[in-house]
């Protein structure tokens, strides 16, 4: 995003610079791996797991680390994970403009990481069959997997010349795709842990109607409006039902709007804040 914050590699050089009074470490393999850095600095740290990051052993090996504040996981990964992980849902602040739809919404999307649990390949085949629609498929450039964008806009052009493939879209264009478009695709390995995804949540914010898998993590996050899929031909189906519009179809859309209004609820936005001051006055009473 143009006004994001620069980003820093020289992880010492900042920690000296910025002199924080906790670091906040996403992921817990980082927070793992940087346990010599905080030693070193002597700077307490928090961390936040994600859904590839369940590993029980590591968890406890960062909970019971002298310099370990607090540890927090969505909702349902706390249940994996040992006592002590504090539940936190993701939010979207106020400074996330979501834009205004236009009467007539015309796109099909999907917008993702470029990573191959995405299963391109069935997203490109079931893409193809509705070309009486625009299609797009939005693709972030990953580490380590530099490759796979340009992969996918090869299998695109090769399926159906006229799907339109985006890399490294700034984020406003991405809201503006989101905010134009009547479905939202988000697909998945079915054999891979589903989280919360952000991009599920800003197309919910957008009123984008979404196809997910079939699966409890999906309906419970987007409810009864979610379509699900379980084969490239439910996508297909729930496409062009989508795209025939209708009462229903508003209606489900400003239902998405609504539901998804509880990751920007004030408290939400403030919740992982306020946690982790508390977390670490009650850490240093301890010391």
């Amino acid at each position: 995003a143009e006004d994001a914050p620069p980003c820093r590699l020289d992880f010492d050089n900042a920690l000296i610079e910025a002199e924080p009074d906790i670091v906040l470490m996403h992921w817990g393999f980082h927070a793992e791996n940087e346990l010599g850095t905080m030693e070193r600095h002597e700077i307490p740290f928090a961390s936040l797991f994600h859904f590839f990051d369940l590993d029980p052993e590591r968890t406890e090996h960062l909970r019971t680390h002298p310099l370990c504040v607090a540890l927090y996981a969505a909702p349902q990964y706390v249940r994996a994970l040992p006592p002590g992980v504090i539940p936190v849902i993701p939010t979207i602040g106020p400074w996330t403009r979501i834009p205004d739809s236009p009467a007539q919404r015309s796109l099909v999307l999907s917008a993702s990481a470029g990573v191959r649990k995405k299963m391109f390949p069935m997203l490109i085949d079931a893409l193809a069959q509705v070309p009486e629609h625009e299609r797009m498929i939005i693709v972030a450039r990953s580490n380590g997997l530099e490759e796979l964008p340009d992969e996918v806009m090869a299998l695109a052009r090769e399926r159906d010349p006229a799907i339109q493939v985006r890399i490294n879209v700034q984020r406003p264009g991405v809201l503006g795709a989101m905010a134009r478009a009547s479905v939202f695709i988000y697909t998945l390995q079915d054999d891979l842990p589903m989280g919360i995804p952000m991009s599920v949540i800003e197309a919910l914010l957008c009123g984008a109607i979404v196809i997910a898998p079939d699966r409890e993590e999906a309906h419970d996050m987007v409810g009864e409006h979610l379509r699900p899929y379980r084969t490239p031909d439910d996508i297909v189906r729930h496409i062009r039902e989508v795209m025939r519009g209708g009462p229903a179809v508003e209606e489900a859309r400003e239902a998405l709007r609504q539901r998804a209004q509880r990751y920007r609820d004030p408290a939400a936005l403030r919740f992982l804040h306020d946690s982790i001051r508390d977390q670490l006055t009650a850490w240093k009473l301890r010391r």
